[in-house]
């Protein structure tokens, strides 16, 4: 174990010396710390085998985009350790930039920012990476009251874009409870026909019932009230779609 604290010292020197963020490199020193426990505990070695039995320890714990920037962290320690540096592909792949983006996405890019500065938010949902974030977070006054902000707790920031966006075009959508017990969310558009809203009404109340801590007692769902954006609402009598 000696050996190995010593390359996790070496490596975080190195990542110093390479600007990486504070915060990438307290993230670093979290992980080499705990797969450091996990080796001297279970008196294995550091083999890609062991890498990934640990890895499979902690899903429960951490997030799956936590597990997937640990398990490249340790990719970049071992190959640290075998060469005594990192190379550039494989230390840009874990510390992405605005910088690292092709010319023709930033164009694109910034048009659409400088489009929603404007006021544009014709907008079901943004998607994005967590480098890019450090461009859209300026957007927050425009997005943030429209609920069209990207968030890590919604799958909006995330490294698997292709598979965000494939989950919101087969209709995921976020909801969330309000301090006074409220969930509002959207089922569908006034363009939609009839029966497709009440569809997406009964797939909702059915998802919220299958929710219903066992702890809660009495009516779960005391009333449900159907508007557009800018209409008054209509009262559903909640038994009608149980």
């Amino acid at each position: 174990m000696d050996q190995y604290q010593d390359h996790v010292a070496r490596i975080m020197e190195y990542l110093t010396e390479r600007k990486q963020c504070a915060s990438s490199r307290a993230s670093h020193q979290k992980c080499y710390e705990e797969f450091g426990a996990f080796l001297e505990e279970s008196g294995l070695m550091f083999t890609v085998a062991a890498r990934e039995e640990w890895l499979a320890s902690i899903r429960s714990t951490y997030s799956r985009q936590q597990c997937y920037f640990w398990r490249n962290y340790l990719q970049q320690l071992q190959t640290f350790m075998e060469t005594g540096a990192i190379p550039d592909v494989l230390f840009y792949q874990i510390r992405p930039s605005y910088e690292s983006v092709p010319a023709a996405w930033k164009t694109c890019l910034d048009e659409y920012i400088e489009k929603i500065k404007g006021g544009w938010t014709d907008i079901d949902v943004i998607i994005t990476q967590p480098a890019i974030m450090g461009k859209i977070g300026a957007l927050g006054r425009v997005l943030g009251p429209r609920g069209l902000m990207p968030n890590p707790k919604s799958g909006t920031v995330t490294m698997d874009v292709a598979k965000a966006v494939k989950e919101v075009k087969q209709g995921k959508i976020d909801f969330k409870v309000d301090k006074f017990g409220i969930v509002h969310t959207s089922i569908g558009k006034v363009s939609f026909a009839p029966e497709a809203i009440a569809e997406n009404a009964i797939e909702f109340v059915q998802t919220l019932i299958k929710l219903k801590p066992a702890v809660s007692k009495g009516t779960y769902i005391k009333s449900i009230y159907l508007s557009s954006t800018m209409s008054q609402g209509i009262k559903i009598d909640p038994k009608s779609i149980e």
